[in-house]
């Protein structure tokens, strides 16, 4: 039996035997902890957030329009971690460890996290689907595609609410 790859990724597949599709889109905030900001007090965005500590993504600084926003937008704090995982930054900001850009529809139903106000909307991320080629047409296949498109994009509104740049719920 050969193996079936499917993924789901925040940025476009570079493969060429893969057939991709764009399923949704991802949005982003600048969170801290309440018990973070009351201890370091509200960070001043458009001055790049000195005196704050930073939570960021290991080896994201090249390829991510969110990393390039951070750098713009933070670059004056103290990176204290360099996570490998939007998990971990969530649970180390949780815990009061610094800022972190996290998924929206994770941070803002967390009332330990409050979403820092911005300048500029922070950018969205892409959410694509790869199959292999020679996979792409397996009825099994297919109904997996189409549930994984299906669940994403029944959650449009939640992964990617809209509402005016850099306002805050």
């Amino acid at each position: 039996m050969h193996d079936v790859d499917i993924a789901v990724r925040l940025r476009r597949f570079e493969h060429h035997d893969l057939v991709v599709r764009k399923i949704g889109t991802l949005s982003f905030g600048l969170y801290g902890c309440v018990a973070y900001l009351a201890r370091f007090g509200e960070p001043d965005v458009e001055s790049g957030c000195p005196g704050h500590q930073l939570i960021t993504l290991l080896g994201d600084e090249e390829i991510s329009a969110q990393a390039a926003w951070l750098a713009e937008h933070a670059g004056r704090a103290q990176v204290v971690l360099k996570a490998d995982s939007y998990e971990t930054q969530h649970w180390t900001a949780y815990c009061g460890g610094g800022l972190a850009l996290l998924p929206r529809f994770r941070a803002d139903a967390e009332p330990a996290l409050r979403r820092i106000r911005t300048p500029t909307a922070v950018p969205g991320a892409e959410i694509w689907l790869g199959v292999h080629r020679e996979n792409s047409r397996t009825p099994r296949v297919r109904i997996v595609l189409d549930s994984i498109s299906d669940a994403v994009r029944s959650r449009a509104a939640l992964l990617n609410p809209a509402e005016p740049a850099g306002t805050p719920a």
